[in-house]
């Protein structure tokens, strides 16, 4: 998936990717929203990245 798909899909979405994703746990979902919005501004930045190289960078800036 590219970053411009991941875009896409996340916008058509009020919570975005993985904002909608529950796992039962606050503090997980928290988590999930924060990744994802970590996600898309490396992705917005950059939308012929992949996903897979978003996700590393927003981890990177997220610690």
């Amino acid at each position: 998936m590219s970053c411009a798909d991941y875009v896409k899909a996340s916008t058509g979405s009020a919570k975005g990717v993985l904002g909608g994703v529950k796992t039962g746990d606050a503090e997980a979902d928290a988590s999930m929203a924060e990744m994802d919005k970590a996600i898309l501004k490396v992705c917005t930045k950059n939308p012929k990245t992949t996903l897979r190289e978003a996700m590393q960078k927003a981890i990177m800036e997220m610690d």
